[in-house]
């Protein structure tokens, strides 16, 4: 269940490279959508992490992003 929020983690970030390679802009509504979007899973991972005492799948992939 917790693989679920870090794969769509990981497909919100690509589509946000993608976005600005694309646009070439940081206040295109495309890019600030997904950026948006990124946050959310960002938050909802750190929450994941704390109520699950640091797992290892968890704590591994926000290791990755820092």
């Amino acid at each position: 269940m917790r693989e679920i929020p870090v794969r769509r983690f990981d497909v919100v970030q690509r589509e946000l490279v993608k976005a600005f390679e694309e646009r070439k802009s940081l206040t295109d509504q495309k890019v600030v959508s997904l950026s948006q979007e990124l946050d959310d899973h960002i938050v909802t991972l750190q929450k994941l992490k704390q109520k699950s005492s640091c797992s290892n799948l968890v704590a591994n992939k926000l290791q990755e992003r820092c």
